[in-house]
């Protein structure tokens, strides 16, 4: 990461929109100029589709899972699967470990969407933020808390730049996933 790391969270809402009681929506524009779709739900929410392509993946790594660990059933490989089928087709970056996941941009994009998980084996919120890149420095425009169980989707465009995507935070015994498309 590179040693200066600047900092703009507040967008402005434009529209939001509840689609359903864990289902909601945001239009937001950034203070850089960026426009994003901010898009929140409760894991399990969405039914599984019935087609699954695995992405390729690009520039992007995940934590490992803990020493001790031993699977203790099917729930928390289920929400892997889920966020694969329904967030992963398309996808030019899918990554799923533990505790972290980050992606980046391989060049420049005009707009791009991140999606995030924590496994509701959680016991951690975890962050997310959205970072571009600007001669030499990550800046950071936006970021979400993610609870454990939740996800979160977020889409910007403008400004034909580098996006990097961070998820931290969740904890070493919890699952997570994240996907970009751009």
């Amino acid at each position: 990461m590179s040693a200066a790391l600047q900092s703009d969270t507040s967008p402005s809402v434009v529209a939001d929109v509840t689609m359903s009681e864990h289902h909601t929506l945001k239009v937001v524009t950034f203070a850089n100029g960026m426009t994003g779709v901010i898009e929140t739900g409760r894991v399990g929410d969405t039914p599984l589709p019935d087609v699954a392509v695995a992405p390729d993946v690009a520039e992007a790594a995940a934590g490992k899972p803990p020493a001790d660990y031993e699977p203790s059933g099917a729930e928390a490989a289920d929400e892997q699967e889920w966020f694969r089928q329904t967030h992963g087709n398309g996808a030019q970056a899918l990554v799923q470990g533990w505790d972290w996941a980050f992606a980046r941009s391989t060049r420049p994009v005009w707009s791009g969407t991140g999606i995030a998980m924590v496994g509701r084996e959680g016991t951690s919120n975890a962050n997310f933020r959205f970072l571009w890149w600007n001669n030499g420095t990550w800046v950071e425009f936006w970021n979400a808390v993610i609870l454990p169980g939740h996800w979160v989707s977020n889409g910007v465009t403008g400004q034909n730049k580098f996006i990097k995507w961070e998820l931290t935070g969740a904890g070493p015994n919890t699952q997570v996933s994240l996907a970009a498309r751009y």
